[in-house]
């Protein structure tokens, strides 16, 4: 898995076209002000437990006030991505994997959609980065 995270004054995702064939007929559009905004890679070797778990543990350690957490699919970031069934099934899963561990106020992108994106974050130290995980999955040797 490779995440990066944004502190957002303003996050706004309006679905553009599909990306695969097999994307859903009705992509989510959102629009949430003050939120903690995690373009998510999923990649080979990655797990539901261990997905969960990172974003879990960063959620709790970074999250700013309980505001909402926004999950948006973005496997440009891996050099080793998750075969694509594989991985939208794990992408649609996280947020009430999430949510079942008492994180509230889970919104996502829909999985296999293109999206015109517009983002303002809060332009302070520690506003935008890499998330790392304690654990990593093993990779597959290339």
């Amino acid at each position: 898995m490779k995440a990066l995270y944004f502190y957002t004054q303003a996050f706004s995702a309006l679905p553009a076209l599909p990306a695969i064939r097999s994307a859903s007929e009705n992509p989510r559009a959102i629009s949430v002000k003050y939120a903690t905004v995690i373009y998510l890679a999923l990649e080979q070797g990655d797990t539901d437990q261990s997905v969960s778990g990172c974003l879990l543990d960063f959620i709790r350690e970074r999250r700013r006030n309980g505001l909402p957490v926004v999950i948006h699919s973005f496997n440009h970031l891996s050099d080793c991505p998750m075969p694509l069934n594989p991985a939208k099934k794990l992408y649609e899963r996280l947020p009430q994997q999430l949510v079942a561990t008492g994180i509230e106020h889970i919104l996502s992108t829909t999985f296999g959609w293109i999206y015109e994106i517009s983002m303002t974050d809060v332009g302070e130290r520690g506003s935008k980065g890499r998330i790392l995980c304690a654990q990593i999955a093993e990779r597959p040797s290339r």
